[in-house]
């Protein structure tokens, strides 16, 4: 496979992958708050040709619209107050949604909020568009953290159209294909204090939900280490599962109803260093042309692994040198048969570096 780089303007710290349209476009929106009702803070969203890697245009505005993005609707999180919320011991994120209105000064409206959940690393609501919803999770809720919710937020009006209680998983890894969302415990997740045995179950299963269901459904015993990666496409679900220490056995099931077509492959080669932690947007993402991810042998080098759909075979299939200050990208996606992803140089630099948009992919798009 071949490589192909741009590197990108300061965007800032924290930038962001998505394919909208027949762009990708990379954001950064970490200087999103909220004062008095508003969204303040300025974002940028650079829009790349996949094909070509030609930087067709870089816009800047108010980090609550979201055409800005490419959106219609967009999740908004920020802190609503300085003080710890009460019974949690940290602040509180608070979770509205922005819906695009051109009838506006400001070409948005903000909704109420939706949802209110602590800001730790391993309780953050996480988010993903797909098969025609936002869907929104956050983990742990109530006074002694005991239940997640997830919700299905109408990507044409910006409103809850459903809610649901759910087991309280933290760093819960989130998919989406043309049956719904998949959710399911990461290596990261672990159980909560004094867990029963049927609460276990639950935190360790994979679910499946889709418009109109009354509830999500528990497809799948994930098991008490978790799952590696989670993807989705078409009719399709990947799911690695087993401890970060050892091979992953990889899991397909197909339809709505989870029926699994592979049990358990082993996989071979050094894929084992793939996986996702459940806080943020995946890394690991494919079809059934086959699945991509990436891992860090040392601070200077990226990989980027392919893994045959069936299971068994992986390779290497490029070796990216990183700058100096790289971290771990945030998230990546697959395109025409490509995988792309940030490198966010310079993030620990007083002043943010400019980001590298990379592809590993056939010679002709």
């Amino acid at each position: 496979m071949v490589v192909g780089s741009l590197t990108l303007p300061a965007l800032g710290g924290y930038p962001m992958l998505a394919v909208v349209g027949k762009r990708l476009l990379v954001t950064d929106a970490e200087n999103t708050r909220v004062v008095d009702g508003r969204v303040r803070g300025s974002c940028a969203a650079a829009s790349v040709d996949p094909a070509t890697l030609h930087l067709v245009s870089v816009a800047r505005g108010n980090c609550g619209n979201p055409a800005l993005f490419g959106q219609h609707v967009i999740p908004v999180s920020y802190v609503p107050s300085i003080r710890n919320h009460r019974g949690w011991g940290v602040n509180a994120l608070a979770m509205r949604i922005s819906i695009a209105d051109r009838s506006t000064a400001s070409g948005y409206r903000l909704g109420p909020v939706i949802v209110t959940y602590p800001n730790a690393s391993d309780t953050r609501a996480e988010t993903i568009e797909g098969d025609g919803s936002l869907w929104v999770f956050a983990p742990t809720l109530g006074p002694r953290l005991s239940y997640g919710e997830l919700l299905r937020v109408s990507l044409r009006t910006g409103r809850v159209a459903q809610r649901w209680r759910m087991p309280p998983i933290t760093r819960a890894l989130l998919a989406t294909n043309k049956d719904g969302l998949w959710l399911a415990p990461s290596n990261e997740s672990g159980f909560t204090e004094h867990a029963s045995a049927a609460q276990k179950v639950a935190q360790g299963s994979m679910y499946h939900v889709t418009a109109g269901m009354r509830a999500p459904t528990r497809v799948f015993d994930v098991g008490i280490w978790g799952a590696r990666w989670l993807v989705a496409h078409g009719h399709s679900v990947w799911l690695a599962r087993g401890r970060a220490s050892r091979p992953p056995a990889l899991w397909r099931f197909a339809g709505p109803s989870a029926t699994p077509v592979i049990r358990g492959a082993q996989t071979t080669g050094a894929v084992r260093t793939c996986g996702d932690l459940g806080d943020g947007a995946a890394t690991v993402a494919g079809n059934t042309a086959g699945i991509f991810c990436l891992s860090n042998p040392n601070p200077n080098t990226q990989h980027v692994q392919w893994l045959s759909p069936t299971g068994g075979h992986s390779s290497v299939v490029a070796r990216i040198p990183t700058g100096g200050a790289w971290e771990f990208a945030d998230n990546a996606v697959v395109y025409n048969g490509s995988y792309y992803f940030v490198e966010p140089t310079g993030r620990t630099s007083p002043q943010f570096g400019r980001p590298v948009l990379h592809r590993v992919g056939p010679r002709r798009q």
